[in-house]
């Protein structure tokens, strides 16, 4: 009888501490027997979702996407190719005037700006996705390289963490990290570009960057080459790298990852899918820790 009321003691011992410690697994079912361990047999299926979500996302999230630098040469060629594939998408805009010149008029706008945090907490709160292809420009004090590349990019981190985005994708450049390298352009630019890619990598945050080549704005359609290591050399037009951006939203394999990509000689077809899949994973992201940037 004093084994069954000790036994029986142990049961309500261990049953308050799965009610008061592990509620947030939402128990489908528990079973206590005798012994000393409580084994939880089932958890929500959401709770198993949200900690796979990061590597294994399976499909793409359901909810809008937000294009920032919407209204540029290669924001607006995306926010096309997202309203063509029936994607519901969202453009942030620093010119509502601008906006509505050049884009689709079904798709919502929002006036914001990467330099202000505080104007990015409205649209990111609508988006599960976001693909930023903003620029600084080194002709511009108040558009500089540091204050959109790097400090606005922060500003989304944060807006996109608070939000609990699923996916990021930003669009970088080729010699980001070896901005010394390559002498033709500012490398100052390239730098701030390759700071916001480690803030970016040391976010708890799912993400993709691309490193396009040397733009242009030939009409696409070109055989493009995938690769790692920021040492290729190459163009690719704006219109294959809207598509590329628009993709990846669709490819699971593609996140916590950063490649480049170029227009790869004749005759040479890609696979983007394949390619994707085929590349290695950065070494330092962070999909377990939130970074504070």
């Amino acid at each position: 009888m004093k084994r069954r009321k000790t036994m029986n003691a142990s049961v309500r011992h261990y049953t308050e501490y799965v009610r008061d410690n592990l509620a947030e697994f939402e128990l489908m079912r528990t079973e206590v027997t005798a012994g000393d361990d409580v084994l939880v047999s089932r958890t929500a299926s959401e709770v198993r979702e949200n900690a796979h979500r990061w590597r294994e996302p399976g499909k793409m999230s359901e909810g809008p996407v937000l294009v920032i630098g919407a209204t540029g040469r290669t924001g607006r060629l995306i926010v096309d190719r997202l309203v063509a594939r029936r994607v519901p998408v969202y453009a942030l805009v620093r010119d509502p005037a601008k906006g509505r010149e050049v884009l689709p008029p079904e798709v919502p706008q929002f006036v914001g700006d990467l330099r202000s945090r505080a104007t990015l907490t409205e649209p990111m709160a609508t988006a599960r996705s976001v693909i930023s292809v903003a620029c600084g420009s080194a002709e511009h004090h108040n558009n500089s390289p540091e204050k959109v590349d790097y400090h606005g990019t922060c500003h989304l981190i944060q807006e996109a963490s608070a939000a609990d985005v699923d996916l990021v994708v930003f669009v970088s450049t080729i010699y980001a990290s070896r901005p010394d390298h390559y002498q033709d352009v500012e490398p100052t630019s390239l730098g701030w570009k390759a700071k916001a890619e480690e803030v970016l990598r040391r976010s708890r945050l799912p993400y993709c960057i691309i490193r396009p080549g040397w733009l242009t704005d030939e009409g696409g359609g070109e055989p493009l080459a995938l690769s790692q290591g920021d040492k290729v050399e190459g163009r690719i037009s704006r219109a294959d790298l809207a598509d590329v951006c628009t993709q990846v939203l669709f490819l699971p394999d593609a996140r916590g990852k950063t490649f480049e990509v170029v227009t790869a000689p004749r005759g040479q077809a890609l696979n983007l899918a394949s390619a994707v899949e085929a590349l290695e994973p950065d070494a330092d992201a962070a999909p377990s820790s939130r970074a504070d940037p």
